[in-house]
């Protein structure tokens, strides 16, 4: 990864290393963490391409009732995910989960509304107020298309419509997940909110998009903070955690002879 040949480098990198990047992309490892913090994150079922017993259509429908969501475990923008409404379409959409990860999961499928948490920082981290995408146009979920494809799919609102009781537990489970997942920097977290008590953590992107509309500059341009002065703190952040960690060694003296 990049993030690993600039450590081995000794270059000072903007962002989560190579812990918390290999953590926060697969999505198995980072529900199971988070789960075990005790963060709330929707019902799921793992499954390995090599398994020799996987679970079908009946075993899934019966854990996570219908529908239910199929996610290759490591891929990003919505790419092999799909939403799987009856047994017809079990097997094509998880062989083209399959496709791209010999890791996928099944996950309970939340309706609600998508919300997202910008987080800077470190020791401790802020949360912005969160944001929502809104989906339009019939799109079932959140996907390639609806993101990068169809202009018109969605709007986004910055900060989101929400009683401030649940913008604060929203602020508040983001952080948790940035620190779980050992993440540095920077992240935008990606939730469900389902109705009162009813929030998940769905996942947390390390390399969120940085262009003037996408949704991380702009939950902070919401706090003050402009675009540049985000990547003038970012940088930063970066140089103050460089020089912290000088005082860790590299290397260990040993009377050992070779």
């Amino acid at each position: 990864s990049v993030q690993g040949l600039l450590k081995a480098l000794d270059l000072p990198l903007v962002g989560t290393g190579v812990l918390g990047s290999a953590l926060s992309m697969n999505k198995i490892v980072a529900k199971r963490l988070m789960r075990e913090a005790g963060l709330p994150v929707t019902d799921f079922i793992a499954v390995n391409y090599y398994d020799k017993k996987k679970p079908g259509f009946e075993q899934v429908k019966k854990k996570l009732g219908l529908p239910f969501m199929v996610k290759s475990a490591s891929l990003g923008s919505s790419v092999g995910v799909s939403k799987i409404n009856t047994k017809a379409e079990f097997s094509p959409k998880v062989a083209d989960s399959f496709r791209y990860d010999s890791e996928i999961l099944f996950e309970r499928y939340v309706k609600g509304r998508e919300v997202e948490c910008a987080i800077l920082g470190n020791s401790p981290a802020q949360a912005s107020l969160p944001g929502e995408i809104i989906i339009h146009k019939g799109y079932e979920f959140y996907t390639f298309d609806a993101k990068y494809v169809d202009p018109e799919a969605v709007s986004i609102d910055v900060p989101a419509r929400l009683p401030k009781t649940v913008q604060k537990k929203i602020q508040e489970y983001s952080v948790k997940a940035f620190e779980v997942l050992k993440c540095e920097d920077y992240a935008r977290v990606d939730l469900f909110y389902a109705g009162p008590g009813k929030i998940y953590v769905n996942e947390i992107n390390t390399i969120p998009g940085f262009t003037n509309s996408s949704m991380y500059p702009m939950m902070w341009k919401e706090r003050g903070i402009s675009f540049t002065n985000l990547i003038t703190r970012l940088i930063q952040l970066c140089l103050d955690r460089t020089e912290k960690n000088k005082r860790v060694a590299h290397d260990f003296n040993s009377s050992l002879k070779y």
